[in-house]
């Protein structure tokens, strides 16, 4: 997990526990509105039997901010369940072959029995002839730009910088520079980061380092290829290619080592090449400065060794040390909340893949909803809009006229969006959800790694602290970034030679206030400096996302020992109106600057006048100041992974849980932190016997299975009997009433919070073993009520296809006031829509007349009957 960087706050991970799988598919969560929305439709993916997948594909229409005519594709899939996965969609059993998405995933489920692509999207951009022309290559070679991994195989790694020497475009001879890439794990982790795949070769003894896997034969490289690149490289007469047969297979992994021995050797001006259709060889190729190193050594019937490792220059190397799958693309919109603003306002279709602080995963994409049209989404909107659907890291894959976006339904695939070039074009790649009738992994790796952001919507922005700017400040250009504990400020350091070191402050996090309002900004800084230098704030307000050269305002920072204030006046400045969304910090903006020249920056005011302004110096903060940010911090650390009641972290909840559990409330075994959390059953904060008789009681009814730091997860369960307990973890979505455990009644109470004629909350039964409706002819109640008038009791009911409440869909009965237990029971028997397996109910607790705060509903159990014998029997108190 990523530690935050002020600093103060460290958070231990009590357990690295995993969750037990669904048995059944669990649907998405609803995509939240997105400003401009004019229209949405929603649908789950099933497969051709019907089965819920628990993918959900919401096409959403746009109109105003983000332009007209814009339709969002949005698929949703959580990979807890582990029927459940991501897959690269590859056109072919080669990179370079091309095929449409539709025809691509059609082609991947002939080639995997039991797997079905459910939605996919395009992949990565590829190298045509403007980098693979007649300097490098007799035929033009479309591998990809970024790091390609298929089934924990290494396709290709990452474009090199050789590749831009014969370059005919703005590239040519500039650094290829790294390439980010999404990734999927084996036991289904979502990731995003900066790959590097290192290969070595030795040869006779000698170490020699290769350039890449599958990449061009550029330009002073040594490229190590396989059959995955086709049946050739197409390289040039000019390359020195050597042919090694391999003792098992050809395939790259991450940490993996193969060898053989060289069978032929290509000296350069061979007027023939190897080719790479032979499974079991691998070609080395070398060119230009690089011939020498393999020629050197290199002679028929010696061994060769090819090594490759992983490491991730985000700090994530372990997890991508597992990645099962992984394509590469342009950029992150998005890495842990935190936007990365991309000042490009030129309208493309766009390709994004990402997930949510739960590990969710989306496939999105952005186009018209007019034929061949290329205006869609800014680059500089990206980010925003991922923000807008909850995202917490997003990775833009290529866009334009490649961007596609197919779901199945009914057994056939459709391409959901219009694309700009009239119709789907053809790639080398794509990613998509897929659906495997055999579990992809026992259990889904642990998402302690995602650091969700933290929330400050409700935070007026008028007083930026240093330790906030450590999380909120983005894009430095030649300067390093740190909270300084010694100076209690953010440091700002030059790492260059330089007269252009800044970076950006980020205000869309906070509550929106207008520029206008505010006629200064002042900051208390600090600096090593020797000699004065100009501070400059370029800032951007209502539709302005970046930096402009006529959007600033400029003054002096001083040579002095000590804090000092900069005081910028904004008043009447040009843009200075509307939202307040960014500030790039110029802050030694004159003269060449050093490694090591620093700034300091306590905090960032913005005062609505002079007096305010003036006042700052002394000490004035806003009213308005944020003083908790630091226990904001604490507070939103991922919560840690724990297995309630799994007290020795097998992954199971069983007698041997309860043995541990009583020896520590016996004193004769001290708990480890993980262990704390998982003992303390009724979470009072202390080991006792009641968390013993707890954990024995539900062990014995088989009600509770696991639960973790993020999410409840039971496993094999069925809903035909839901007592107050287990109600409480899977009733959600309240309306006007408070949900909680009422321990007097041994109950599950929904309490009126608020005067309201709508008091409703929705139970879930995803969460629970999959039944069919038809199979049940009564669903029955056991509540009591503290409201002194009958009143009505409704059902609103969502099985098969439906996922909401309908009007279509509902059933009343009476509830009386009472002071005792009632049932209430409703006869389904040839009710609209009771059919298919049952998604969720909406209780609809008091469904007539004006209902007051704390009015009340306790309901012991909800059950779930066949027949007339099974309710007489629950009336009587036998349970299933």
């Amino acid at each position: 997990m990523k530690t935050k960087t002020i600093g103060k706050v460290i958070s231990l991970l009590l357990c690295a526990a995993v969750l037990i799988p669904f048995p059944t598919a669990k649907a998405a969560g609803t995509v939240p509105a997105i400003t401009g929305e004019t229209s949405r439709v929603t649908k789950e993916i099933r497969l051709s039997d019907g089965t819920n997948t628990g993918v959900v594909h919401t096409e959403i229409k746009l109109s105003g901010y983000y332009g007209n005519n814009r339709a969002v594709n949005i698929a949703e899939g959580d990979l807890s369940n582990t029927n459940l996965t991501l897959r690269v969609i590859n056109s072919g059993k080669y990179m370079v072959s091309a095929k449409t998405m539709k025809a691509a995933s059609e082609q991947y489920n002939s080639e995997h029995l039991g797997e079905t692509v459910l939605a996919s999207v395009n992949g990565d951009l590829y190298m045509t002839s403007i980098h693979s022309g007649s300097s490098v290559t007799k035929k033009t070679l479309c591998v990809p730009r970024g790091i390609l991994m298929v089934d924990g195989e290494i396709w290709a790694s990452a474009q090199i910088d050789q590749e831009n020497l014969g370059a005919t475009n703005a590239e040519q001879g500039t650094p290829a520079g790294l390439r980010p890439a999404f990734g999927i794990t084996d036991l289904n982790q979502p990731v995003i980061g900066t790959p590097v795949i290192s290969v070595n070769l030795s040869i006779g003894g000698k170490s020699i380092s290769a350039d890449g896997i599958n990449r061009l034969p550029a330009m002073d490289s040594i490229i190590v290829y396989n059959h995955r690149v086709n049946s050739s490289n197409y390289a040039l007469n000019d390359a020195y290619e050597v042919v090694v047969k391999m003792d098992e297979g050809s395939a790259f992994t991450a940490g993996g080592i193969i060898s053989g021995t060289i069978t032929q050797i290509y000296p350069a001006g061979s007027a023939t090449r190897p080719s790479l259709a032979d499974e079991n060889i691998v070609v080395l190729t070398a060119r230009g400065s690089r011939v020498s190193d393999l020629s050197s050594y290199c002679s028929v019937g010696k061994r060769v060794t090819v090594s490759t490792s992983v490491y991730d220059k985000d700090g994530r190397t372990e997890l991508w040390q597992s990645v099962r799958d992984a394509i590469g693309g342009h950029f992150p919109t998005i890495i842990d909340g935190e936007e990365n603003i991309i000042n490009d306002n030129t309208y493309y279709p766009t390709t994004l893949i990402g997930y949510k602080d739960d590990g969710t995963v989306a496939l999105v994409t952005v186009t018209s909803t007019l034929d061949k049209s290329r205006a869609a989404l800014k680059m500089s909107q990206a980010g925003r809009l991922c923000r807008e659907l909850g995202y917490n890291s997003v990775f833009y894959l290529d866009g334009g006229g490649s961007t596609t976006f197919v779901t199945l339904e009914d057994g056939t695939y459709t391409v959901r969006n219009k694309c700009s070039d009239g119709n789907a074009r053809s790639v080398i790649g794509g990613v998509g959800f897929v659906w495997s009738d055999g579990k992809v992994c026992m259990r889904q790796g642990e998402l302690s790694y995602i650091d969700s952001p933290i929330d400050l919507s409700d935070v007026s922005p008028e007083y930026v602290s240093g330790e906030m700017m450590s999380d909120l400040m983005c894009d430095p250009n030649n300067v390093s970034l740190a909270y300084n504990d010694t100076e209690n400020a953010l440091a700002m350091i030059v790492n260059t030679s330089t007269n252009d070191p800044y970076a950006t402050l980020d205000y869309t996090p906070f509550k929106n206030v207008n520029a206008q309002d505010y006629k200064y900004v002042v900051m208390k800084v600090k600096t090593n400096i020797t000699e004065n230098k100009t501070a400059t704030v370029h800032y951007a307000c209502g539709a302005d996302t970046g930096a402009g050269a006529d959007r600033y305002t400029s003054t002096t920072i001083r040579a002095v020992t000590g804090w000092q204030y900069l005081t910028f006046p904004v008043d009447g400045m040009n843009g200075w109106s509307g939202s307040l969304n960014n500030m790039r910090l110029d802050i030694l903006n004159s003269g060449n600057m050093n490694p090591g020249d620093t700034v300091y920056i306590d905090s960032v005011i913005l005062c609505k006048n002079e007096t305010e302004a003036i006042n700052v110096k002394s000490g004035w903060k806003p009213d308005t100041a944020c003083t908790d940010y630091a226990e904001r911090v604490e507070n939103n650390m991922v919560t840690p992974y724990f297995n309630m009641g799994d007290t020795d972290a097998d992954g199971e909840i069983n007698m041997v849980d309860l043995f541990g559990l009583k020896l520590y409330t016996k004193g004769k075994s001290t708990p480890d932190a993980a262990s704390s959390y998982a003992s303390d059953i009724d979470g009072d904060g202390e080991i006792t016997m009641v968390d013993s008789f707890e954990l024995k009681y539900r062990i014995n009814k088989g009600y509770w299975r696991i639960e973790s730091g993020r999410k409840t997860v039971i496993s094999e369960m069925s809903p035909e009997y839901m007592e107050g307990k287990l109600l409480e973890r899977i009733v959600r979505d309240p309306n006007g009433v408070k949900l909680s455990y009422n321990d007097s009644e041994d109950a599950f109470a929904m309490t009126v919070s608020t005067s309201t004629n709508d008091p409703f909350a929705t139970l879930d039964l995803t969460k629970l073993e999959r039944v069919d409706a038809e199979d049940y002819r009564y669903v029955v109640l056991k509540v009591k009520t503290n409201v002194k008038a009958n009143n009505s009791f409704a059902l609103y009911y969502a099985c098969g296809g439906d996922t909401g409440a309908a009007e279509a869909r509902s059933i009343r009965e009476t509830l009386y006031a009472t002071n005792d237990w009632q049932y209430i029971v409703f006869d389904m028997q040839g009710k609209t829509g009771w059919s298919g397996s049952i998604n969720n109910i909406r209780l609809d607790i008091f469904n007539s007349g004006y209902m007051q705060s704390g009015d009340a509903v306790y309901i012991s159990s909800i059950a779930l009957c066949k027949n007339d014998a099974e309710l007489s029997s629950i009336k009587n108190g036998i349970i299933p």
